[in-house]
């Protein structure tokens, strides 16, 4: 993904589309700078961007995107930008299901096509995963990603 010398930061602005990436992270503040990298280049290249937190709320990330120059209010305004949380997504219920993620990832797909974005950039804590048969239900996420990912221009959740 990188050449030597390169910022592997840097690079997620510019990824190719429907590559997945999983960026293992130190801290919160390294999780944000991350997720901002990656979320600016899929609204500089007209996909709409999504991020999904588990730890914070998303208040929170809207103010730490917009500490690092992204213009949340108006990309929210305008629909190129979603905030969701893990409860409202792939873990309604306190439950993923594998099915419900791709029924979710293709509806997304769609409406962002349908309103002339496109494609779909998701940024997805994980950090849910970490307990309680996590694992599985990573694999269960992995398998939706990769299920939906050839159908269009798509960069899906990174960040486990």
């Amino acid at each position: 993904m990188t050449t030597p010398g390169e910022d592997p930061i840097a690079t997620l602005a510019t990824l190719e589309t429907q590559r997945h990436v999983c960026w293992f992270y130190d801290s919160g503040s390294e999780r944000m700078e991350v997720a901002s990298e990656f979320l600016r280049g899929g609204l500089d290249s007209g996909q709409r961007a999504i991020y999904i937190c588990c730890e914070e709320r998303p208040d929170e990330v809207q103010q730490q995107l917009t500490h690092r120059g992204i213009p949340v209010a108006q990309a929210e305004a305008a629909g190129s930008l979603v905030i969701g949380t893990a409860s409202e997504t792939y873990l309604k219920d306190g439950v993923f299901l594998t099915e419900r993620m791709l029924t979710l990832l293709n509806e997304t797909v769609e409406g962002a096509l349908n309103d002339g974005f496109v494609g779909v950039r998701v940024c997805a804590d994980m950090s849910w995963g970490a307990g309680h048969g996590g694992r599985g239900r990573r694999v269960g996420v992995r398998s939706a990603v990769q299920s939906v990912r050839h159908l269009v221009p798509c960069h899906g959740p990174m960040s486990i």
